[in-house]
């Protein structure tokens, strides 16, 4: 059966249809053609800030992707819940509590009627229900799973326990006159089950034992004796001829010239090309001119169903399939015995699979027996997704990446030396500036000559942090500005005591400045933390915080300076505020020295890394020395091994994430419209690159005059200035106000694009960057000039 229950508009099927071909190089699929795990942003060495900012919007861009929709052709149904989404480590069941029926498969799962061979009807429903434990969406390393060196993502059955069910109730019990062993009114009629018509050409009771044998096919046809047809099945053509039929109801066939056994109704035949024949009917007239024929099916297929006790369920219970037990299916008929009749309540199949089921992305696993319907999994879905690294700088201290409002910041956040950790920042004369609560509250003292930068975290409702620093001058007036050190932008200027400094939400309050001692006293307004960093989607992170307590070996982000503290707790939250997530726990990262003082060097590690504290399939990938994990959340966490000094890179998707399940008849097609999404964007400077960088998609930022890979790429020597003829003959650009956005085949690698981002000044430059990241205006064909005279940009030509 096939139909489109899902309707999709033509552009979506089109753009999916596309993904696994190549992109023609246009701007209208810039994002499609330059994902960001394959993807360099090239800057000149001496770029101006401006041209940095750019690179951030087009980077912040590239970090995310949209959910698609999923195109179904047939029959198909996902798992959910109106207000639930599967997530990982969740079970179908906990999700579909009550699984599906007619209501999600109408077609596959119908209410029907049987009718017996008497004539009597009885009503029946159909469902498919799924185990207390499993299926399981994971993440998973396992030696049998189709990634066995690598965990991945997954659906998950484990052996011998049950996946799921199909069952066949009937609202009023069917019944069959007992006569001699066999159920008569059963035998002869037809029921249809998971969209499929089964003949039941036999139908035999004992005592507390039933069973029932079904049959269906590709074709069922009638001929007559020395009749000859032909029928064609999956386009291979069949000559069946009805040799023999006798007065002992046998029959015999032959096709494509290979002769059958005398069968009996009821019985197979499979020949040496791999078709099964089955008898359904004889029918044998001995007088003249009597009728001699046989009804069979050609690619038949034969269940039969054998409950030893129907009065209980029983693992002796079996079916088989063409004569072969399945073994991964036990059976359950309920039924009772009233002395004259036997009244059958229910038909139950058990899917409880002898080995693991392991489905990868587009992998499926297929209803054993019947093959009506398969369980699918198309992938994991993220709105959107952000990366932030905790790793060693050099010997001796800690970076820390993370996407913050402004953008992405660089950042150390401890130092140390050879045998322990001395304060929190870059080193004694550049610190970072942090506290508690209450004090960020009270009032904090920002020393230039001892602090480098400090965090401006403001919670409900808008959860934003930035990462500022502070220039104090004029020892008259005791002036302050306060500038955003990631973008460089100086966000409030001239600031006095008593003043207040809007940064996006966050209110600071000017407390005191003394220009002469280079020092700034400063509180946050409202729900202000000093402590922690929102990151631009939602994740915390909590911050070192200097204490004038011991913390001996080890400490939750709390240090000494003394020098002899080894170990840190970084508590980790996914999504602010917790309370949004279902069973929310913190993560913790360590830092720590490793080795013998005084000779420690800095290292980081996941402190948790089974599932009791939070994480999925800590495993290594491969023999890369890198192990990765997820969290319930769909959190990807990574952690790098290799040498002395570990690191932890974390992609956080900024909400839960939706696992992509579906039941679905056999023949539908579904072509996920998963998340493209770029993963880490590699920057580098025009200098630094080398081969590596070549054979990937290259996004230069910055015009000839300060970018020689944009100069290379146009074709120009570096450096080539706006006001060269050569400049303008390559771009078209030619006065402050204008840019260009090009993309193309990369010259340095097939397969890869190039794109260049580059004005007439730094400011062009960034204008240009952030309405290509924005999509306005919006762009196609290969290139365009842009006018930047203003901040709202528009095509020129």
């Amino acid at each position: 059966m096939k139909i489109l229950k899902k309707i999709v508009p033509i552009a979506v099927m089109s753009l999916l249809a596309c993904t696994s071909f190549a992109f023609a190089a246009d701007l209208a699929t810039w994002q499609d053609s330059l994902p960001g795990a394959d993807t360099a942003i090239v800057l000149g060495e001496s770029a101006a800030t401006t041209d940095n900012l750019g690179a951030i919007n087009i980077a912040s861009t590239l970090s995310t992707g949209a959910v698609g929709v999923d195109a179904i052709t047939g029959e198909a149904e996902k798992i959910e819940a109106s207000n639930n989404k599967l997530n990982l480590n969740e079970t179908f069941a906990s999700v579909e509590v009550g699984g599906f029926d007619d209501t999600e498969l109408p077609l596959m799962l119908a209410d029907g009627t049987y009718r017996a061979d008497d004539g009597d009807d009885f009503d029946y429903t159909q469902k498919i229900t799924f185990g207390a434990l499993y299926p399981e969406a994971t993440f998973l390393k396992d030696s049998d799973s189709p990634t066995p060196d690598e965990p991945a993502l997954m659906i998950y059955g484990d052996g011998d326990k049950q996946f799921l069910n199909y069952s066949l109730r009937f609202t009023k019990s069917a019944k069959s006159t007992n006569t001699s062993g066999t159920l008569d009114d059963f035998e002869d009629s037809s029921i249809k089950m998971l969209g499929e018509t089964y003949e039941i050409v036999g139908a035999d009771v004992a005592t507390h034992k039933i069973t029932l044998q079904l049959m269906t096919g590709a074709v069922k046809a009638t001929l007559n004796e020395e009749e000859e047809a032909t029928y064609t099945i999956d386009d291979v053509t069949y000559t069946v001829k009805l040799d023999i039929v006798d007065s002992e109801g046998k029959a015999r066939f032959i096709v494509n010239g290979e002769s059958t056994d005398a069968l009996i109704a009821g019985q197979i035949h499979k020949f040496t090309f791999d078709i099964e024949l089955g008898l359904t009917e004889v029918l044998y007239q001995d007088w003249a001119g009597g009728k001699r024929q046989a009804t069979f099916y050609l690619g038949a297929e034969k269940l039969t169903l054998e409950d030893t006790d129907y009065t209980t369920y029983g693992a002796s219970d079996y079916i088989e399939l063409n004569n072969d037990n399945i073994l991964d299916l036990k059976l359950d008929i309920g039924a009772s015995f009233d002395g004259t009749d036997l009244k059958i309540s229910k038909i139950v199949f058990y899917w409880n699979p002898e080995d693991d089921i392991f489905m990868t992305k587009d992998g499926s696993a297929t209803f054993p027996g019947l093959g009506s319907f398969k369980v699918s999994f198309e992938g994991l879905k993220t709105t959107s997704e952000e990366q932030i690294e905790i790793e060693p700088d050099g010997s001796h201290k800690f970076e820390l990446t993370v996407p913050l409002e402004s953008g992405i910041a660089s950042f150390d956040i401890l130092y140390a030396n050879g045998t322990g950790f001395l304060g929190v920042g870059k080193d004694a004369t550049s610190k970072l500036l942090t506290n508690t609560t209450d004090y960020c509250v009270a009032g904090l003292v920002y020393d230039e000559d001892v602090h480098r930068y400090f965090i401006a975290t403001v919670g409900d409702p808008t959860y934003e942090s930035y990462l500022l620093k502070a220039n104090t001058y004029d020892n008259l007036n005791n002036y302050v500005d306060i500038i955003d050190a990631v973008t460089g932008v100086t966000v409030c200027e001239s600031e006095t005591n008593g003043s207040t400094c809007d940064v996006g939400d966050i209110v600071i309050n000017i407390h005191n400045v003394n220009a002469g001692e280079n020092q700034l006293n400063y509180s946050i307004a409202g729900t202000g933390y000093c402590d922690r960093i929102y990151t631009e989607e939602g994740m915390t992170v909590y911050l070192p915080v200097e204490s004038a307590d011991d913390q001996g070996a080890s400490g939750f982000r709390l240090i000494d300076t003394s020098g002899n503290q080894t170990g840190l707790y970084l508590d980790i939250w996914e999504e602010a505020p917790v309370t949004e997530i279902k069973d929310a726990t913190p993560f913790n990262i360590t830092l720590s020295m490793s080795g013998t003082s005084p000779n420690r060097e800095t290292t980081v590690s996941i402190t948790d890394t089974d599932e009791s504290g939070g994480l999925l399939g800590y495993a290594e990938i491969g023999d890369t020395d890198n192990y990765a994990a997820y969290s319930n959340f769909s959190t990807y966490w990574l952690e790098k091994t290799g040498g002395n000094q570990n690191s932890v890179e974390i992609i956080y998707p900024g909400e839960e994430g939706d696992v992509s399940a579906y039941v679905s008849e056999i023949t539908a097609s579904i072509i996920s419209g998963a998340a493209t999404v770029g993963g880490k964007v590699t920057p580098v400077m025009d200098t630094e690159v080398d081969e590596t960088i070549k054979g990937m998609n290259i996004i230069s930022v910055g015009g000839s005059a300060i970018n020689s890979i944009t100069a290379d790429l146009l074709g120009l020597d570096y450096p080539t200035y706006g006001t060269d003829d050569a400049w303008v003959e390559a771009t078209g650009v030619s006065t402050i106000g204008e840019a260009l956005i090009k993309i193309m085949d990369s010259k340095y690698t097939d397969g890869k694009y190039a794109m260049i981002v580059a004005g007439y000044e730094g400011l062009d430059t960034q204008r240009a960057a952030k309405a290509l990241s924005e999509g306005t205006p919006a762009l196609s064909g290969e290139s365009v000039i842009l006018s930047t005279v203003s901040e709202e940009v528009v095509v020129a030509s």
